[in-house]
């Protein structure tokens, strides 16, 4: 019983990991396996966040003061 219930422990571990990592994948934008090459500096890294964080605020009702 306790080697069964480590195995699944095992398992269930892999499997988070692996859709972690799966995860990773979707969201830096890599399609087919092919990894985005992101060129990015601190300037557009942080217009970019300005931005989002614009985007954001701009969707608040009632509008921020």
């Amino acid at each position: 019983m306790r080697d069964m219930t480590q195995t699944l422990r095992l398992a269930c571990a892999i499997a988070v990991a692996g859709a972690l990592l799966a995860g990773c994948g979707l969201v830096c934008g890599a399609e087919n396996g092919k990894r985005a090459v992101v060129d990015m500096d601190m300037q557009g890294a942080a217009e970019r966040a300005d931005g989002m964080f614009y985007a954001t605020v701009g969707e608040i009702k009632p509008e921020v003061e």
